[in-house]
């Protein structure tokens, strides 16, 4: 039963496909249910592992060098697509790793390194429980975060029902700031941002002070730790690429800040994996055109962006387009992908 079905995936597959002959780089973060989401980070471990059936039929899913190859060598890209994961949580280790592994399929980790084998959670995760998920705050938020005087009254929503929870952990970036609690924590995000990591940190302090806890742990939201991502590394399935130390808006900074965070990322990968770390994902895409003098100068020979597209042969190998995908069912994803590689 299970045979039949496979045939019909890869008969189906290679039908739908027949006329879509584009070169395609996916782009994951998350592989888990169940986080806070506004950014629309996570897919579900079942939802990924029909993604993963459906990309096996194909026939069509190469590995990052293969990519490499096909785009320096100068000739029409032939029809193929490439997984890539953006910031090494641990997840990818716990879900993505072994539904991989059983379908045989390559992927790429551009991994950052700042909380590597730390018991911290990147600050956007930890912002959007605090504020969205948190039972009890403060009916007033009045703080001065990096000179900027921010208020709000949460008035009712001070005390988060069940259901005003269940409706933020519903809600995206896409949809429109219905409450209270998504107002204040979009304000926060779009402060947060460009700052760099320690000021990110100080207004965090303020924040869990706010939200009456002194620390924050919740760790389906760490990082991997550095055995965990050193046995990642070593298997011949999967590579290894860049995505800075800290996960910073790099746009915001001058020269050599981006410089240290790519240089620092990089040697740490390096000295870990014993491996050479070529490739590099700009953090949330954002880029420059000293980003990519930056990128160059360090001998990365690929650099991704988040520009949804398809790949050309002629393209910049140093901003090359990705999809990211969603939380898709089958049924969405291939309708996704139809699009895609049109």
């Amino acid at each position: 039963m299970i045979l039949g079905r496979l045939r019909r995936l890869e008969k189906e597959a290679k039908i739908f496909f027949k006329v879509r002959r584009k070169t395609l780089v996916l782009m994951y973060h998350r592989i888990i249910e169940g986080p806070m989401d506004p950014w629309q980070l996570c897919v579900s471990p079942k939802n990924f592992e029909e993604q993963l059936k459906f990309l096996k039929s194909t026939g069509l899913v190469i590995s990052m060098s293969q990519f490499k190859e096909n785009l320096y060598s100068g000739e029409k890209l032939p029809p193929s697509i490439v997984m890539t994961f953006d910031d090494g949580y641990l997840d990818n280790y716990l879900h993505a790793k072994p539904l991989l592994e059983k379908y045989g399929i390559p992927a790429t980790f551009f991994i950052c390194t700042k909380h590597i084998g730390t018991q911290k959670e990147f600050w956007w995760d930890e912002l959007a429980h605090l504020i969205l998920e948190t039972e009890i705050l403060p009916e007033i938020f009045d703080l001065e975060l990096q000179g900027k005087k921010l208020y709000f009254d949460l008035n009712e929503e001070a005390l988060a029902t069940q259901d005003l929870i269940s409706y933020n952990k519903a809600w995206n970036w896409q949809m429109p700031a219905t409450n209270s609690r998504i107002g204040l924590y979009l304000k926060i995000w779009e402060i947060l941002s460009p700052l760099d990591y320690d000021g990110q940190q100080l207004i965090m302090d303020q924040i869990r002070a706010y939200a009456g806890v002194s620390a924050h742990i919740k760790e389906k939201n760490y990082c991997m730790s550095m055995a965990q991502l050193l046995e990642l590394s070593s298997s011949p399935l999967f590579t290894i690429g860049g995505h800075t130390q800290s996960h910073p808006m790099l746009t915001a900074f001058p020269r050599h800040v981006q410089m240290e965070e790519i240089k620092t990322n990089k040697e740490y990968l390096e000295t870990l994996t014993k491996q050479k770390i070529n490739t590099f994902a700009y953090p949330s895409g954002k880029h420059d055109d000293v980003t990519v003098e930056v990128v160059k100068e360090l001998g990365f020979g690929l650099a991704f962006t988040t520009i949804y597209k398809h790949v050309e042969r002629d393209g910049d190998k140093l901003r090359i387009p990705r999809r990211q995908v969603l939380d898709l069912d089958i049924k969405s994803f291939k309708r996704a992908m139809g699009k895609w590689m049109l």
